[in-house]
C-alpha cells in the first residue's frame, strides 16, 4: 500500500522467505522471486538484476537468521533503476551489516508486538 503497487508491476523478492512478506506482493500479483545464496540463506543479490523489468518497483531483502543481506549490492541496483527497497529484517535481530545494525525500527517494533500478543496475560494485582 505505501509503495502503491498496481496489478502489473513487479517486486523482486527471494524464493525463500516468511509467508507474510510474499503474500503482501504475492496478493497483487507483483511477486518476483529470485533464488537465495547457499551460504546466507538470503536473496542471491547477483540474480537480482536479471529479474529486473521495465515493471519492477522495488526490491524486498530478507535479513533472515541474523545474517544480513548484500546490501552495498542491493542498494547500487536499486538506485541505478530508481527503484524501492523494502527491507524485511523482522529475523534480523542483533544483526549488522557492516557496523550498522539491522532490525532497529519497524520490524523489531512488530516482532516485539508479535511475541507479547501471544503471551497469556497474568491477572494484575495477585
Amino acid at each position: 500500500m505505501l509503495l502503491d503497487i498496481k496489478s502489473g508491476d513487479e517486486v523482486i523478492l527471494p524464493s525463500y522467505t516468511f509467508v507474510s512478506t510474499a503474500n503482501a506482493f504475492v496478493r497483487r500479483g507483483a511477486a518476483v522471486f529470485v533464488d537465495i545464496r547457499e551460504d546466507t540463506l538470503n536473496i542471491d543479490e547477483q540474480l537480482i538484476e536479471a529479474a529486473f523489468t521495465q515493471r519492477t518497483r522495488a526490491i524486498v531483502p530478507v535479513h533472515y537468521a541474523g545474517v544480513s543481506c548484500e546490501m552495498d549490492s542491493v542498494v547500487e541496483i536499486a538506485e541505478r533503476h530508481n527503484l524501492k527497497i523494502v527491507e524485511d529484517a523482522a529475523q534480523g535481530i542483533m544483526a549488522s551489516y557492516k557496523g550498522a545494525r539491522l532490525a532497529i525500527s519497524a520490524a523489531s517494533a512488530f516482532m516485539k508486538r508479535k511475541h507479547q500478543f501471544g503471551r497469556r496475560r497474568q491477572p494484575s494485582g495477585k
